[in-house]
């Protein structure tokens, strides 16, 4: 169950990126006013993201 719902977000993810020619950081902040609630789906987006986040230094 835990794989195919996984499944089914990431090709939901996958399509949408197609069709709206954006990433899902730049759908956040086309989609949200600046703010705490942008803030918050920023970092929600970035835990549970695959990649991590990486530092430059």
């Amino acid at each position: 169950p835990f794989f195919s719902l996984w499944s089914l977000y990431m090709t939901l993810k996958f399509v949408t990126r197609k069709v709206t020619g954006r990433c899902e950081m730049q759908r956040i902040c086309y989609n949200n006013k600046p703010g705490a609630r942008r803030t918050l789906k920023i970092e929600s987006s970035l835990k549970f993201s695959k990649s991590g986040v990486r530092h430059i230094t």
